[in-house]
C-alpha cells in the first residue's frame, strides 16, 4: 500500500505528477517530469514529527521524465517528498 501526501504553505508553483511510485528489494523509487535547467532531489523522514528530511542525491532535469531513487529503503516506514529548484 503507498500514499503520498503534499503539505506545504500555500500552492505549489508548478504542478508535479508523480509516477509509478514503486518500493522493492532495492528500494524505493518514483518517477516525475522535470525541466531542463532545474533540478530535483528525494528527500525522506522516519517520521512526520523528525525535525529534519533527510535528502538523497540531485537529479538534473531533461525536460523529460526521469525517476528518483532510495536505494537506502528497506522495510521501515518513511515519507517522501520531491524539492525542485
Amino acid at each position: 500500500m503507498h500514499s503520498l501526501a503534499l503539505i506545504g504553505d500555500g500552492p505549489p508553483a508548478v504542478k508535479v505528477s508523480l509516477v509509478n511510485p514503486t518500493w522493492t528489494a532495492h528500494g524505493f523509487s518514483v518517477s516525475l517530469s522535470t525541466q531542463s535547467g532545474r533540478v530535483c532531489r528525494l528527500e525522506y523522514k522516519v517520521a512526520l514529527t523528525d525535525a529534519a528530511w533527510t535528502p538523497l542525491p540531485q537529479v538534473a532535469g531533461t525536460a523529460g521524465e526521469r525517476t528518483l531513487n532510495d536505494p537506502t529503503a528497506a522495510g521501515a516506514q518513511r515519507f517522501y517528498r520531491v524539492r525542485r529548484w
